[in-house]
C-alpha cells in the first residue's frame, strides 16, 4: 500500500502531482477528497478533473469543517489523498436516504460486504443523517467488519453538506467503500 496526499488548487497542479508521484490509474486506487468548498460547481469540476486523470480509480469524498494533510490541520482548503493497493479489492456505493440512516447503512452493507471484506469507510451528510442509526444499519447486516469514516461538514454554517463519489453528489445520503481481500489485515486503535 502506498499513500500520498496534496492540497488541490487546480487541474494543472493536480496533473503535475499525479505525474511527479507516479500515481498509476487502477481500480485498486482509492482517492479520498475532503473539501471546505461547499459549492456544487466546484465539486463537479474537481470530480471531472480527477476522472480525466484517473478514470479507473475509486473516488469518495465529503465537504468538511477542517482538513488534515500530512498531519497538519487546515481550514478552507481541499485535500486529496491517493492510496494504491496491491491485492485489496475496492468496491464503492453512494446512496440517497430513502427512509433514514438505518436503512441506508443496511443498504450499504448488503451491497458492499463480501466474504473477505475487512473494512468499510463511509461518509454521510452531516445534517440529515443520524450517524449512530447509520452504523446500526451496517451492523445489522454484519457486525464483524470494521467501520471508519464520519459526517460531512460545512464550515460550521449548518446549512448544507455533501458527500460524493466519482460521478454523484448528494446532500442527504452516504458514500462508502469496502476493502476486501484475503491478505488484507485491518486493525483499529484509539487514543484519548
Amino acid at each position: 500500500m502506498i499513500s500520498v496526499s496534496t492540497y488541490y488548487t487546480d487541474f494543472m497542479d493536480l496533473e503535475n502531482f499525479v505525474q511527479n508521484t507516479l500515481i498509476e490509474d487502477s481500480p485498486s486506487l482509492l482517492i479520498q477528497i475532503f473539501t471546505a468548498t461547499n459549492e456544487l460547481a466546484f465539486i463537479e469540476t474537481l470530480l471531472e478533473n480527477v476522472r480525466h486523470l484517473l478514470p479507473q480509480a475509486v473516488v469518495i469524498g465529503s465537504t468538511t469543517d477542517g482538513e488534515i494533510q500530512s498531519g497538519k490541520v487546515s481550514t478552507g482548503k481541499t485535500v486529496i489523498s491517493f492510496t494504491s493497493f496491491e491485492e485489496t479489492r475496492l468496491k464503492s456505493l453512494i446512496v440517497d436516504h430513502q427512509e433514514d440512516g438505518y436503512y441506508s447503512g443496511k443498504s450499504v452493507a448488503e451491497a458492499l460486504i463480501e466474504e473477505d471484506t475487512k473494512l468499510i469507510l463511509a461518509f454521510t451528510d452531516g445534517l440529515k443523517t443520524n450517524g449512530e442509526s447509520f452504523l446500526k444499519g451496517i451492523s445489522a447486516v454484519n457486525d464483524s467488519v470494521l467501520l471508519a469514516g464520519g459526517l460531512a461538514g460545512d464550515n460550521a454554517t449548518f446549512t448544507k453538506t455533501y458527500v460524493f463519489d466519482k460521478t454523484t453528489i448528494t446532500a442527504q445520503g452516504a458514500v462508502a467503500v469496502a476493502f476486501s481481500g484475503k491478505s488484507l489485515s485491518v486493525s483499529n486503535d484509539y487514543s484519548f
